[in-house]
């Protein structure tokens, strides 16, 4: 895998839809893949843009009118059971309930929709469910971040992600389950920048 630094500029509002099409044009001919990358925005600069740390199964290549490759390292992670690390996540924790007016789908079933979980107890929750198979989570802090926000050109309209800065100190259980995790993501909305598991010493 390759963990690489990037300085993203835009101009006007910010639309996180289209950051991933921006970084989609560092894998030429590669368009039919499953999405080759996770991605994180560590610093955004009102203005100017963002500074984005991305991980990659494919060696990004070149720069674009707006994205612009700092710098590319290739890294195999070496992780075994009982290593303790520091982790960081920014995760999407949602839930599925029933629609509440019991409106229905074409089937004739009640239709779900996903929303944000808000209890700071129920966020700790999600992401030890998403990670019971790999580590046990020794602590964790949760911080709020800002709302990334889309537009949907087709139907004229706006949509926006609640996401959850996850930090906090982990021990390694399942090694592979853990690399499963890294390389694949946390979650939804991997998208818009969520999902990326970054690992560290203790």
């Amino acid at each position: 895998m390759y963990l690489t630094k990037i300085n993203l500029s835009w101009y006007g509002r910010v639309d996180y839809y289209q950051i991933h099409k921006e970084l989609w044009t560092l894998f030429p001919n590669r368009e039919y893949e499953n999405r080759p990358f996770l991605y994180r925005i560590e610093k955004t600069i009102p203005g100017y843009g963002a500074e984005i740390l991305m991980q990659s199964v494919f060696k990004p290549e070149g720069d674009t009118e707006n994205v612009s490759i700092v710098s590319t390292k290739e890294f195999t992670p070496k992780i075994k059971k009982g290593d303790i690390l520091r982790f960081r996540l920014l995760g999407n924790p949602v839930k599925t309930i029933k629609d509440e007016r019991g409106r229905q789908n074409s089937r004739g079933q009640v239709k779900s929709c996903r929303v944000p979980i808000i209890s700071v107890n129920e966020q700790k929750a999600w992401i030890e469910r998403k990670l019971i198979d790999a580590v046990k989570l020794d602590e964790i802090i949760i911080n709020g971040a800002p709302p990334l926000i889309f537009y949907k050109k087709r139907e004229k309209s706006r949509g926006k992600i609640q996401p959850i800065l996850f930090d906090g100190i982990m021990t390694v259980e399942n090694e592979q389950n853990l690399l499963d995790a890294l390389e694949g993501g946390i979650g939804p909305a991997k998208a818009f920048g969520c999902g990326m598991l970054s690992l560290a010493r203790a």
